[in-house]
């Protein structure tokens, strides 16, 4: 499987540095200089080849700033200052304490032109942030990974905003399977130049002596889940444009725009739009103290859209993806209102941030309560951690499915849950809402929501996980590949009408492509794409006893 940057529009640059296209810029028009004669390399992560470059002969790339695209981050007279480069890395040589190698940046020292850089030197990576009007006053930052090897693979992504004065990087060490994460808040304002953007030195200092390959460049940050994307060869962006069964779909870049039927929504209060998003340029900042949530009234909805008033399918779908700040009541999304006993479907978090449902019935004057996903010892939503949540619900027939996931360490597993509820779902003309009280009127709501999607019909927990991966395109099958086999063999003395099973013992071999990072279990297949199992008498084995 192989990345696809096609449909990211903040993608800018992308050098895959392939054969008799090393200086090809795959996403844009930044076409590479060659300095030095660097060469290709057979030895890469991406692709066929990769870029070799030789500190001896001082090679690099470059591209002046005056050629780069327009919204190429740090481009002299960016407002916005903010990005993410990512690019897989193998020393050759590891430079001694006091010498710095340039991997990447804006760098221009000589020339008094600094912006951003990275480095390597004696087995750390570095982070240069100049700052001021002018000069070459620039702050430095040891990441604080010790013990960077030469001839070993490392995945580095590198995101910032220059205004916020914030960093974060992302490095994973292909040798022990470790990725670790690492924050820096700076004390100035990043400084935007027209120094050249450069891969493999400085502007003709301070060469790197190694391999690089699949170097790419936004002009957004992008968060873990992203960057790992990257480096599994599975990132993409969500393509809904040809799934028909999509009601609505909101991605809150500087406006409640729907993209697919004009289901914009309006904003009680002021809007914040934030950079710190999950998915695209921009989220909406939602806080209780601006009375901040928003609507949608049943009237304006379009037709087609679940649950609005007179739907006889009550087919809906749901998934958002949102950073909560504390544990508190908060509906996610809505049609339902107390007021005038408009109760049809609400789908909130409990105070202590586990999953919960409000399912109107007897016309509106009641509802049924679920607490989903009570049971696991942690919280299945944690504060300030970016959570994905979809929700799947037959009204008519009564059931429906919960998918959550978050970036919580430990807890980075989706969980699933199949529920039922007792009365059919009643319908009425309830607002569309999202970021309200468990009552449906006052607003409680201090959440950071990146994007929003709406179905009216049901999802399943692969379609769920396409869109949170960023690999949806329509009801077909497709989507990040994860496969798992395995062989079961057990044997029981336990008579077949016997009503335990612990007289029995077997042996499980298993192997999964999914990244193991993904599960905590020592079984790492976390959606059993496909199971094997042999037995041995008539007594079944079942997996689940043995994980």
């Amino acid at each position: 499987m192989a990345n696809d940057f096609s449909r990211d529009t903040f993608c800018r640059a992308l050098y895959r540095f392939e054969a008799g296209a090393l200086l090809v810029d795959s996403k844009g028009n930044n076409t590479l200089t060659n300095h030095g004669g660097v060469a290709e390399s057979a030895t890469c992560k991406e692709g066929s080849k990769a870029a070799d470059f030789e500190d001896s002969l001082s090679q690099y790339f470059s591209v002046d700033d005056a050629a780069l695209d327009a919204g190429f981050p740090l481009k002299n007279g960016d407002v916005l200052k903010v990005g993410t480069i990512c690019f897989w890395m193998r020393s050759e040589t590891n430079p001694g304490s006091g010498n710095y190698d340039c991997v990447v940046g804006k760098w221009d020292y000589a020339g008094s032109k600094i912006s951003l850089a990275v480095y390597v030197s004696n087995g750390y990576l570095y982070v240069r942030w100049g700052y001021g009007g002018s000069g070459q006053t620039y702050e430095s930052w040891s990441v604080g990974y010790v013990g960077l090897v030469a001839n070993k693979w490392y995945h580095v992504g590198i995101s910032f905003d220059g205004i916020a004065k914030t960093c974060h990087v992302r490095l994973y060490n292909e040798t022990d399977g470790t990725v670790t994460s690492y924050d820096k808040t700076f004390t100035n304002e990043l400084r935007i130049c027209d120094a050249p953007f450069t891969v493999g030195s400085e502007a003709g200092a301070n060469y790197f002596d190694g391999i690089l390959d699949e170097v790419v460049v936004f002009n957004r940050r992008l968060w873990d889940v992203e960057i790992d994307n990257i480096r599994l060869g599975r990132f993409a962006v969500n393509d809904f444009s040809q799934d028909t069964r999509i009601a609505g779909h909101w991605r809150f870049e500087g406006n409640c725009n729907d993209e697919r039927h004009g289901n914009h929504l309006t904003l009680n209060s002021s809007a914040v739009w934030t950079s710190e998003t999950a998915e695209g340029q921009y989220g909406i900042d939602l806080l209780a103290s601006r009375s901040n949530y928003l609507y949608r009234n049943d009237t304006d909805l379009s037709a087609g859209f679940p649950l609005k008033s007179g739907d006889p399918v009550k087919k809906f779908a749901f998934c958002i993806m949102f950073k909560h700040r504390a544990y508190s009541d908060v509906i996610l999304a809505s049609k339902y209102k107390t007021t005038g006993n408009k109760r049809s479907l609400a789908v909130l978090l409990s105070g202590g941030n586990t999953p919960r449902l409000y399912l109107g019935y007897n016309n509106g004057a009641s509802a049924q309560t679920l607490d989903l996903l009570t049971s696991h010892w942690y919280a299945p939503v944690t504060p300030n951690y970016w959570a994905f949540l979809g929700v799947s619900i037959d009204g008519v027939n009564k059931y429906g499915s919960l998918y959550v996931w978050t970036a919580y360490t430990g807890a980075y597993r989706p969980m699933t849950q199949n529920f039922t509820f007792t009365n059919e779902l009643y319908v009425c003309d309830a607002p569309f809402s999202i970021g309200l009280g468990t009552d449906g009127v006052t607003a409680s709501c201090n959440t950071l929501i990146s994007q929003a999607v709406v179905y009216n019909d049901l999802l399943s927990e692969a379609d769920f996980e396409r869109i949170r991966q960023g690999w949806f395109s329509g009801p077909q099958v497709g989507g990040p590949v994860q496969f798992a086999v395995g062989i079961q063999a057990a044997y029981s003395l336990v008579p077949e009408d016997a009503n335990v099973g612990m007289h029995a013992a077997g042996i499980q071999v298993a192997y999964s492509t999914e990244d193991p990072t993904n599960t905590r279990r020592v079984f790492p297949v976390p959606t059993r794409l496909m199971r094997w199992q042999t037995q041995w008498g008539k007594r079944k084995f079942p997996v689940t006893n043995i994980l």
